[in-house]
Parts: C-alpha cells; structure tokens; sequence
C-alpha cells in the first residue's frame, strides 16, 4: 500500500461506489463519490505521488477522512445522520509514549499489542489496518461485507470498544458514534514530533474481516 488511494480503496472496497468519502481539512471537508476515487483516481490528483505530497503538506493543515460513507446530503462533516451505512468498527488509541505527564493511564505501545493478541486468541479478529497517526493508532477492523444502518445495532462500535478496553485494561477514548474523522495516510501530523510527522500505515491484512 504506496498511497493514500490504496488506502482508501482497501478500506472501502466492500462499500457501494455511489456513496461518498469525506476528504479534507477541519475547515473545509469535500465529498467525493467512492466510484470518482477508484475510477478516475482524484485522490492521487489531489495529493500526487508520495514525495510530492511530502513537500506539498509540510507546513499545511492535517488532511482527514470520513470513517464512514456519507450520503448526497453530508453538510460537509460526518454526522450520524449523514452516514449511510458501516464496512469496519475502529479503535483511536493514544499512546502512553506520546502524552507526556498525561493524568489518564494511557496504554503503551506494547500493551495495546498484547491487547490485540488477546482479542485474536479469545474471537479470532484480527485488524486489517493499523495507521501510525504520529501521536497514536488508528486500528480499523472491516467487516464481512458493507452493512447500511437500519441493517445493524447502531451500538455496534461503541459494543466492540467496549470489549476491547476491558481486554486493554487501560484508557481507551470512546469513538463509537458516526461522526468520526481518521487521518489520511501518508500526510502529515502538525502536532507530532519531527520523527513522527507523516502519517504511516503500520499493518495491512487484506484477508481479516470481523
């Protein structure tokens, strides 16, 4: 995975290609239609190779995505009422070694893997994507194939967070609901450290679905 296309393609390949992707900064979000971006590849006209992106976004603003698919009507946000459907559930896990003399009890790296070797040992999930955020992880565990809303407890990602924080042990943000951003592989993370800048892909499993 080289791109910040394959990255959107891997995660949304099971959804229909008439829903749409929010792309943007937190001021300016903009729809773009799932088949426009493995079609016509705008996100790769947008963002170009890898080094040219580099340079483009160093001192820009972080570039984010919708977790999940909005409809025709998004406000330019992701909302609840916006999303039509869900292909993964996903945790947003900040890491002790990024928070300094942070008051919450933060996992470190080493316990969230252990954390994950348990949720395998005791389920069989396994994540089919890990995102170095450069201040955390964004983990995304997909599905078996795309689920509109009125298909599935609304409570879904709240329900598998909540497993997972009790296999953790340790504080775990609560991003159940639908109006959710992650960050864009292969951009960048103003508020990391030089070493932790661009965002990167971490793991890649193209075969585990929940």
């Amino acid at each position: 995975m080289n791109s910040p296309v394959d990255f959107i393609n891997a995660l949304f390949n099971d959804c229909p290609k008439e829903l749409n992707i929010l792309i943007g900064t937190t001021k300016n979000m903009e729809a773009f239609k799932l088949s426009d971006l493995s079609e016509n590849n705008l996100l790769a006209d947008m963002f170009g190779d890898k080094h040219k992106l580099l340079s483009n976004f160093a001192d820009k603003e972080d570039i984010y995505f919708s977790v999940y698919p909005q409809n025709e009507t998004t406000n330019k946000w992701p909302s609840t009422e916006t999303t039509v459907g869900i292909s993964l559930v996903w945790l947003d896990v900040d890491l002790a070694e990024y928070k300094g003399n942070s008051t919450k009890d933060y996992p470190t790296e080493q316990e969230f893997q252990d954390a994950l070797e348990l949720l395998e040992r005791k389920t069989g999930v396994r994540p089919s994507i890990i995102v170095h955020s450069g201040r955390g992880l964004h983990v995304y565990f997909k599905l078996d194939r795309f689920y509109k809303l009125e298909e599935i407890d609304r409570d879904i990602v709240k329900r598998f967070q909540d497993y997972f924080r009790e296999l953790l042990g340790k504080h775990l943000d609560q991003t159940g609901d639908f109006a959710r951003r992650g960050r864009l592989p292969f951009t960048i993370n103003s508020k990391a450290s030089p070493e932790n800048r661009v965002v990167t892909i971490e793991h890649y499993n193209e075969e585990a679905t929940v």
